[in-house]
C-alpha cells in the first residue's frame, strides 16, 4: 500500500483539527480505512466535506460520514420521512379512487415501496395499514442507503 495516498493527509489535517493524537502502530491501519472509503472519491471534494463537518460537528468523523457527504452534494437526494411517504401514497390513492389524475410524481423510493408491497398497497388506509407502509418504506429507504453509499469493490 502507498501511504502518500491524499487520504493520509486528509486523515491527519482531520486528526489535527480535532486534536487527536494515534498511536503510530495504529496510523497505518487508520490510513488503510480511510483509503479504502474514500479513495475512489475525488479528493477536493472529500476535502470539501472535511472542512464542512469541521465547522458544524464537534466530534471527528468517521470516513464514511465524509463518503456520504461527498455522494450526496454530488448528487442530491430529498430526504422524505417515512410518514410523509405515507401521507404522498394514500393521497395519490384518493385522487386516482375518485377519478382524478395526480398532479405530481411520487418520490422514488415511494413508488419502489409501493412496488414490493404489490397488490396489497392499493388498499392501505388503516392505522395498522400505515405501520406496514412505514416499515416496508425504511426497509427500502435502508437498501438504497446500501446502494448509495456502497464501497468500491477491493483490489
Amino acid at each position: 500500500m502507498t501511504t502518500n495516498h491524499w487520504t493520509e493527509s486528509l486523515l491527519r489535517s482531520a486528526l489535527a483539527n480535532y486534536n487527536q493524537r494515534v498511536d503510530a502502530s495504529m496510523m497505518a491501519d487508520m490510513v488503510a480505512v480511510w483509503r479504502r472509503i474514500l479513495g475512489d472519491l475525488d479528493e477536493k471534494a472529500c476535502r470539501a466535506a472535511l472542512a464542512e463537518i469541521i465547522i458544524t460537528e464537534d466530534w471527528m468523523p468517521r470516513p464514511i460520514q465524509i463518503r456520504k457527504r461527498v455522494i450526496d452534494a454530488r448528487d442530491p437526494r430529498p430526504r422524505i420521512e417515512p410518514t410523509e411517504a405515507w401521507s404522498q401514497w394514500t393521497t395519490w390513492c384518493r385522487i386516482i379512487q375518485s377519478g382524478g389524475q395526480p398532479r405530481t410524481d411520487l418520490h422514488p423510493l415511494v413508488r419502489e415501496t409501493v412496488r414490493r408491497l404489490g397488490d396489497a398497497a392499493k388498499g392501505m388506509h388503516t392505522n395498522g395499514d400505515r405501520d406496514v407502509f412505514v416499515n416496508a418504506f425504511e426497509k427500502v429507504w435502508q437498501d438504497d442507503d446500501l446502494q448509495r453509499y456502497r464501497l468500491p469493490e477491493a483490489s
